[in-house]
């Protein structure tokens, strides 16, 4: 994070926060950025959003990085649960390896969310069902199958 995207988190925070304002200086800033330059932005302002909505009082250092670090769990959990769906459906497709292909077909297809891995997941259950149903022969490979679904 840069030293001016800590200025602009100060100047909302004393927005929100009003009398228990932070002061703008300099050594303000270069202490924030001491302590929380080497995080990601987004996931800052992130945490500080997720603090605004729970406390009535201005976060510490070690309130925003704690968050942080929930904020980064969840990234990491939501990547396994949507990893998994994937080889849940590599699993039930029949012929699918789980090779590049079919990786980024699924990356394409799902742009990572959760929800829309899911459904992908419902989808291609249904139309293996089908084709396992009607004795279909001919099933595309997976990346092909996947290029065709639309969420």
């Amino acid at each position: 994070m840069k030293k001016n995207e800590f200025l602009g988190i100060m100047q909302e925070l004393n927005i929100i926060y009003g009398e228990r304002k932070f002061p703008l200086t300099a050594q303000t800033l270069e202490i924030w950025n001491h302590y929380l330059g080497e995080y990601d932005a987004t996931d800052i302002h992130e945490a500080v959003s997720r603090h605004v909505k729970k406390s009535a009082f201005p976060p510490t250092v070690s309130e925003l990085i704690e968050e942080y670090k929930n904020i980064q769990g969840e990234i990491l959990q939501k990547a396994s649960e949507v990893d998994t769906i994937f080889w849940a459906i590599v699993a039930a497709y029949p012929c699918a390896t789980g090779g590049e292909r079919e990786k980024e077909a699924f990356a394409r297809l799902t742009g990572g969310d959760l929800d829309n891995s899911q459904r992908a997941l419902a989808i291609t259950r249904n139309i293996v069902l089908g084709w396992e149903l009607s004795g279909e022969k001919h099933i595309p490979p997976l990346h092909e199958f996947l290029g065709r679904i639309k969420l």
